[in-house]
């Protein structure tokens, strides 16, 4: 009987531990992919966006577009591929994290 409240305690404790590593951020969708800038631009709000499609993906939605900073913008390129970082918000836009240019 004492053997099993310990073993029972040992199993919520490891539950509560493993339920205190997730996030809610991994549950949005968090993406690392290599892309083509095909274009970008400022929208009428202010907003700076690229519009990136998956060279290497054969699905049918190929194309998304990621808000960003305007120093970063400014130093992204049409026609070139990059490394892309971001995360799927709840409400389907994206949140750009980080870009890396891909050598060829």
């Amino acid at each position: 009987m004492r053997r099993a409240g310990l073993c029972a305690a040992i199993l919520l404790l490891a539950g509560m531990m493993l339920g205190a590593c997730s996030s809610k951020e991994q549950g949005r969708g968090t993406f690392a992919v290599n892309v083509k800038v095909i274009d970008k631009g400022e929208g009428e709000d202010g907003q700076y966006w690229i519009m990136i499609a998956y060279p290497d993906k054969k699905r049918l939605k190929s194309v998304d577009k990621i808000i960003l900073e305007e120093s970063v913008w400014n130093t992204v390129q049409i026609d070139h591929k990059y490394t892309v970082r971001y995360i799927r918000q709840e409400d389907g836009t994206y949140s750009f994290s980080a870009i890396t240019p891909l050598k060829d």
